[in-house]
């Protein structure tokens, strides 16, 4: 397996980097990040796409989380890279949450769990 998570790596474009490495080399590839909608989660399906990756082996995982408990949680961890315990932190949260639309079988997903 290849986690692929853009608090740890520090951009969009190394985690597309990463992931394509993984999928090349026969890996499975688990992107650890908030695609807020379509446009964002394009990405990763074109490269699974380019990998050859069979369209039955593309999965969305959506974490329905209350928002509060988002919030909970960024407050209470300590020492994240990108998202401290602050109040500009909370404003990301609501921000994703404002944005969220939720992924589609249209968007090259066989399963959405």
């Amino acid at each position: 397996w290849v986690w692929v998570s853009q608090d740890e790596l520090g951009s969009r474009r190394r985690c597309e980097e990463v992931c394509a490495e993984g999928l090349r080399s026969g890996r499975r590839v688990v992107i650890d990040r908030t695609n807020t909608d379509e446009t964002q989660r394009a990405h990763w399906v074109r490269l699974a796409r380019e990998a050859r990756l069979a369209a039955t082996n593309a999965a969305a995982l959506v974490l329905r989380v209350p928002i509060d408990t988002c919030k909970e949680r960024v407050m209470s961890r300590l020492g994240h890279k990108t998202l401290p315990p602050d109040r500009f932190s909370l404003g990301i949260v609501d921000k994703f949450a404002f944005e969220m639309r939720l992924p589609n079988h249209d968007e090259g997903f066989s399963q959405i769990i």
